[in-house]
């Protein structure tokens, strides 16, 4: 429809109508960087805090606020624990030991165990070899047996000598006779000695089969 087919009294309304649009869209400002300012105010109205229900990124309407926390994994984790630190400088050549230990056997026999290598640390009194002590250790038996039998007769002896000697002072046995129980148990004491002895020499002899370290240290050979 063409305006100017109109009757006189509507074609005022219209041109009215006409000016008010063309009223309100030249009124448009320009904010001098290009934006008209209907689309500033959009987004200065986008930029206000209560803008962020419109946004996706942050959460949406009610959304909560993204959090910064990291979640650590139990491997990030190490607990703090007291130790040694230990420093040294790297070097080349020969080392020499401040001192020097050589364990050598005491008597010959058959070995049926060693018990080390070469480079093994060894504590003192530590078992290094064991030789077959099945003899020695018989000869060692025997001799406590017979230390036990000695200190047998020499409590019997004791005995012997003191009622001997009390009989003696009353008279009712002979010197000779009180003088011999004092001579046996005199001889049952050396045999306890010689025993003694013994038990010492065979324990000595059972402690030469195994050879143990004299010193704390490494073996070298």
């Amino acid at each position: 429809m063409s305006i100017a087919s109109l009757p006189p009294l509507l074609r005022r309304p219209l041109a009215l109508v006409a000016l008010g649009v063309v009223f309100v869209v030249g009124c448009s400002k320009d904010d001098g960087d290009g934006t008209p300012a209907s689309a500033a105010a959009a987004t200065t109205k986008s930029d206000r805090p209560g803008a962020a229900a419109a946004d996706p990124a942050a959460g949406g309407a009610g959304g909560a606020r993204r959090s910064n926390s990291i979640i650590l994994a139990a491997s990030d984790v190490k607990t703090v624990e007291r130790g040694t630190i230990e420093a040294g400088v790297q070097v080349s050549g020969d080392l020499k030991a401040i001192e020097e230990a050589v364990v050598r056997a005491r008597l010959e026999g058959d070995l049926v165990g060693v018990y080390v290598r070469e480079g093994d640390y060894v504590k003192q009194g530590q078992l290094l070899a064991q030789f077959e002590n099945s003899e020695q250790e018989s000869n060692r038996v025997s001799a406590v047996a017979d230390r036990e039998a000695a200190q047998s007769d020499v409590e019997t002896a004791q005995w012997n000598a003191e009622q001997s000697d009390q009989l003696f002072k009353a008279g009712a046995i002979a010197e000779r006779d009180n003088r011999a129980a004092q001579q046996t148990f005199a001889a049952s004491r050396a045999r306890l000695a010689a025993a003694e002895a013994r038990v010492r020499a065979t324990t000595s002899l059972v402690a030469d089969t195994r050879a143990l370290a004299p010193t704390t240290g490494v073996v070298a050979r």
